[in-house]
């Protein structure tokens, strides 16, 4: 979840416990959320501030969507993220299996492949339930 949060209004904290209190009241309070803080151009003192905030929200992510580079911490850390829910994994398959080397092409990041000992070993981030998917067909996944 992405908490957004206009960093040059005046009552931005009383806008966070507010946030805060309707997540809580819906159950949502330890769900996974990022904290962002837009329109850090809009400050007289957007490092002070960025710096003020960071102690009390350490994985906050400070953006401007005005600059072209403004939103670049926000993808960045979105990516990052994406990336976490998919662990790598070390797949092997039989070299001819077009249809599931497809498949790990198609849904997972491939980051290398290469043949040892007549298989091929394909490195991979892949959604956890897909390589339990490939594990119940009999296919090796590390």
């Amino acid at each position: 979840m992405l908490h957004v949060t206009d960093a040059s209004h005046p009552e931005w904290e009383d806008q966070m416990v507010t946030v805060d209190d309707v997540l809580a009241e819906l159950g949502l309070e330890q769900h996974p959320t990022l904290i962002v803080f837009n329109k850090l151009d809009a400050l007289d003192d957007p490092t002070g501030f960025a710096e003020a905030a960071h102690a009390r929200w350490p994985d906050a992510i400070f953006t401007s969507a005005m600059r072209i580079d403004g939103l670049a911490p926000l993808k960045a850390a979105l990516r990052g993220r994406a990336e976490s829910l998919r662990p790598t994994a070390r797949v092997l398959l039989n070299p001819a299996d077009g249809k599931r080397l497809g498949m790990l092409h198609r849904h997972g990041d491939v980051l290398g492949q290469a043949l040892e000992d007549g298989m091929l070993a394909v490195t991979v981030r892949l959604e956890p339930w897909r390589a339990e998917q490939l594990r119940r067909e009999g296919v090796t996944v590390d």
